[in-house]
């Protein structure tokens, strides 16, 4: 089972720093509580994660997987799912769009899990943590 959700929120930041705190992944356990362990096992020619492992723990499950993540131009990243345990895909972007003297940021995630879960249940979760991922971007960003 597979579900897509786009959602956005606006930053009172440069696109820069928005960057800069998305592309550090090593820190996301400091501001993401289902985060325990993240690893950079390769960077691109410009230094930024182009592999990444993670390891997360929500609703008392315990997963771990690999993402490639890529830069398809100056305002984008994604990551698509190498490897995973209980997470069979992962797609994900982040958009950046400059507001006014902020940055909007669009994020969007297509995940799915092994877990035989019902659909409003997956996407509920799957809300939960993208609404986690993006008060966290703008926290740090704005700090």
């Amino acid at each position: 089972m597979s579900s897509s959700i786009t959602e956005s929120t606006t930053i009172k930041a440069p696109i820069e720093t928005v960057q800069s705190v998305i592309l550090d992944v090593e820190a996301y356990p400091i501001w993401q509580k289902e985060m325990q362990k993240v690893e950079i096992l390769e960077k691109d020619d410009q230094g930024r994660p182009a592999t990444v492992k993670f390891d997360v723990s929500a609703m008392g499950q315990k997963a771990g997987y690999t993402l490639a993540f890529s830069y398809p131009d100056s305002s984008t990243i994604t990551s698509t799912l190498t490897e995973g345990d209980m997470i069979v895909k992962q797609e994900q972007t982040y958009q950046l769009v400059q507001d006014g003297a902020g940055t909007k940021l669009i994020y969007s995630l297509d995940i799915a899990i092994k877990w035989t879960v019902p659909d409003f249940m997956l996407k509920s979760i799957i809300n939960k943590g993208i609404k986690g991922n993006l008060s966290g971007i703008k926290s740090q960003s704005e700090k």
